[in-house]
């Protein structure tokens, strides 16, 4: 069970192939001094049935950064599967890894998040509803059916 991270912890949605778009991430939004502190960010990256080549190259990755989280979903999957089936994967993770995090968050790899801002945020929501051991949901929820697309917010 990891221990990092007792306010939030996110995790970023990545494919294999971009690991320039993580080392972009951890040169620029991950050296906010509350990641690794109050904030835990992993990325969350599609490995089951990778090629070896890929396996080494994630697992020196992780091993150089420790935030590479390998899910058990098909290395090769759609644009459009991928990432749903990522978000399902981190949700489960940190459901039963990360029970000290307040806030679970998901975000792309192409997303520049403020971390500090966030925090100050998620702490001011605390300081509203202090008894509440509900869940929140914060952001935009689309949803399209047969029927067309709506968009809820």
């Amino acid at each position: 069970m990891e221990r990092r991270g007792s306010l939030l912890a996110i995790g970023v949605v990545s494919a294999p192939e971009f690991e320039v778009r993580r080392l972009g991430l951890r040169s620029t939004w991950l050296q906010f001094p509350n990641v690794g502190v109050d904030v835990s960010v992993r990325f969350l990256i599609r490995c089951r049935g990778a090629p070896a080549s890929i396996a080494r190259a994630l697992t020196l990755e992780n091993n150089t950064y420790q935030d590479v989280l390998g899910l058990d979903v098909a290395w090769n999957e759609t644009r459009v599967r991928g990432p749903v089936l990522s978000l399902a994967a981190w949700l489960q993770y940190a459901a039963s890894a990360l029970p000290h995090a307040r806030f679970i968050a998901k975000v792309d790899d192409d997303a520049y998040v403020h971390t500090l801002q966030i925090q100050q945020l998620l702490r001011s929501i605390l300081v509203q509803s202090p008894a509440s051991s509900g869940r929140i949901y914060m952001g935009v929820l689309n949803w399209c059916g047969g029927s067309g697309s709506r968009r809820f917010a």
